[in-house]
């Protein structure tokens, strides 16, 4: 990364790019007055390397400018004009300075949607970046007929079972998974209905084994139960903590996998001295802090839900059987991560009192003409290297979540390609001694290469992980994909032939590489962050797959990307593992380590005297316990 690609580490509070305020006022679609609106308990400042991007690109030399962005036309015909008549402005603007002032100038309308027609963005990598074009489809980017390891399965159509398989590769896989202690049907991910870590029948058995010791307590047991009324037995429960590992009581973190790239991740509350109550009286210093990442739970990722690419799997849920979200994630643009009525559904159901951290550019499409109905104080955007900090009143904790660079592309249709920027997202979280740091790699190639596992490492791989690593280190947690998508393969779910004899061309790694992981680069991106640990952490670090077995022609496809990702693991000598038992810690933590506690996954059952690294495989739905680390 170059110099200026990096924050100057000046504070910005408050900006037009955030605002903890609400508009109780503010009219109603009928015109008429609001009720009032419960903002977000949480305080959230930003630190920003620029507080107005519209100002630098005025201001600044374009050699200046970060190497990701790219002034439009329109801006360097503004920037012209303004030079012309003697306007340009002077110095680089105040990064402290508060946008929302009444001192302010009021901007125009063509202004205050700076980011649609003032400012563009690149993937500024020349070595491991490039665009797909006509040499990558004579370089191998198209193919006909099956992958390796492939079996053609049934779709949505009846056509297209054929019942050819790659029978030799398949089985010889499949017997190397079971020498490793895999269950038999390990490359079958499904669809189950998510408990969040505490199942309905965990709590009823809490609540039963109350009532059982309040009978007990004398020969009278039956008199006393007919005086014992249902609210005297409520007042009697525990509170449910639900951030406790239920088997030792230690805080951890939950993580679960929802379909596409949707994961939601449940962090123990910051502790407070006194309650910091939300929405509708909702404690959010007695509940996780549950954050939501590109989430979608529309039948389809498309401008319509009568036409474009469909789910194969259902949603494991729906949007009112989530816990209360605190936050939502975006990496990107496109409508399988942005989705219109998922965000509709959100903003219905919690009003105000969820807020969503956005690349540059989308918080005009949340908040603008699109009609997704989002309020501007309730989104903030940040470019490359920009952070917020998330903190309660009275809290000795933080919740810091930094916007990080990925290689990709964005946009919803024909006018405003890479017109907003693509992210991942590192959250991290601090609490008196305990830190725990999650990576959410959200829609990212890692590098061009071609097609051939065995010659990749001839190519260069993208420098902004190497320094998310160092910069964060160390890690607990990679959320990363492993399935290569494109429009053509979306284009392809029509298609009504056996794929193995289909005229419609296939899309390889080789055509996509540079802007999606298949599971080879998912592997190597966690080597990558691997080597950088610092010396003496002997914490293990997890990755769980994710962006993958939801938008796909059939269950076989999702089976194949399963199965690539052992292949992967066992060329790089990193454990492959499917979770068996979604309630118990995973790893155990160093207290039950010191007891030679098994681990809980499926692989390989042995006792550790340290944690080491896995890629992990869950079902739709499954959560997945994780311990936080002393700091």
């Amino acid at each position: 990364m170059d110099g200026n690609d990096r924050p100057d580490g000046v504070e910005s509070v408050s900006s037009s790019r955030s605002s903890t305020s609400s508009d109780d006022n503010a009219p109603t679609a009928n015109g008429g007055p609001s009720k009032p609106r419960t903002t977000t308990p949480y305080e959230i400042k930003l630190h920003c390397r620029s507080n107005d991007p519209i100002a630098d690109l005025d201001a600044l030399d374009p050699e200046d400018l970060p190497s990701h962005w790219v002034p439009t036309f329109v801006s360097q015909l503004s920037r012209a004009k303004s030079s012309a008549f003697g306007q340009l402005p002077t110095g680089r603007s105040s990064t402290s300075s508060d946008r929302s002032s009444p001192k302010e100038p009021k901007r125009s309308k063509t202004e205050e949607t700076h980011m649609l027609s003032r400012l563009t963005f690149v993937n500024p990598w020349e070595k491991s970046f490039r665009k797909p074009g006509i040499q990558g489809i004579l370089n191998g980017g198209l193919k006909w007929g099956l992958p390796d390891s492939y079996t053609e399965g049934d779709g949505h159509g009846g056509m297209r079972a054929s019942g050819f398989k790659s029978n030799k590769k398949i089985l010889r896989q499949m017997e190397e998974a079971r020498k490793e202690g895999l269950r038999e049907d390990w490359d079958k991910v499904e669809v189950i209905e998510p408990g969040w870590g505490w199942s309905s029948r965990r709590l009823k058995k809490e609540v039963d084994h109350i009532r059982d010791e309040d009978g007990e307590l004398s020969p009278q047991h039956e008199q006393s139960k007919t005086k014992t009324s249902e609210s005297d037995y409520k007042s009697k429960e525990r509170p449910q903590q639900d951030w406790k590992d239920p088997k030792t009581s230690r805080d951890a973190v939950r993580v679960t996998w929802l379909g596409h790239a949707t994961t939601l991740l449940q962090l123990p509350p910051l502790p407070t001295e006194s309650n910091a109550n939300g929405q509708d009286g909702d404690d959010v210093s007695s509940r996780s802090i549950n954050i939501l990442f590109d989430p979608i739970f529309s039948e389809r990722c498309s401008p319509s839900q009568s036409a474009g690419p469909q789910r194969f799997t259902p949603a494991p849920c729906t949007v009112e059987d989530l816990p209360p979200i605190d936050f939502v994630i975006i990496s990107h643009s496109h409508y399988d991560h942005l989705d219109y009525h998922t965000f509709k559904q959100l903003h219905h159901l919690r009003g105000q009192s969820i807020h969503a951290i956005v690349p540059l550019g989308v918080k005009d499409k949340l908040t603008g003409t699109g009609g997704f109905g989002w309020s501007k104080d309730q989104v903030s955007e940040l470019d490359w290297w920009d952070s917020a900090s998330l903190t309660l009143p009275s809290s000795s904790g933080e919740v810091k979540v930094v916007c990080t660079p990925a290689q990709h592309g964005s946009g919803r249709g024909a006018g405003d390609k890479d017109a907003s920027l693509w992210a991942s997202w590192v959250v991290s979280y601090h609490s008196s001694n305990e830190r725990f740091c999650a990576f959410f790699a959200g829609d990212t190639g890692l590098k061009f290469h071609h097609d051939n596992p065995n010659k990749r490492h001839k190519y260069p791989a993208c420098p902004a992980f190497a320094e998310i690593a160092r910069k964060f280190q160390p890690f607990d947690l990679l959320l990363l994909p492993i399935s290569v998508g494109s429009s053509l393969s979306y284009f392809r779910s029509w298609d009504p032939f056996p794929r193995a004899f289909s005229p419609f061309p296939r899309v390889s790694s080789t055509l996509t590489s540079s802007i999606h992981m298949d599971p080879f680069d998912a592997v190597e991106c966690h080597e990558i962050f691997q080597r950088e640990k610092k010396e003496g952490k002997d914490r293990g670090m997890v990755s769980l797959a994710v962006h993958y077995g939801t938008f796909v022609r059939n269950d076989e496809q999702t089976r194949g990307d399963v199965r690539e990702l052992h292949k992967a693991c066992r060329m790089k000598g990193l454990r492959f593992a499917r979770v068996s038992d979604e309630t118990l810690l995973l790893n155990g933590g160093e207290a039950a380590q010191g007891e030679g506690e098994e681990r809980k996954i499926e692989g390989k059952q042995e006792k550790k005297s340290k944690d080491e690294d896995v890629f992990l495989v869950s079902d739709q739905g499954q959560t997945v316990w994780l311990p936080i680390h002393s700091s």
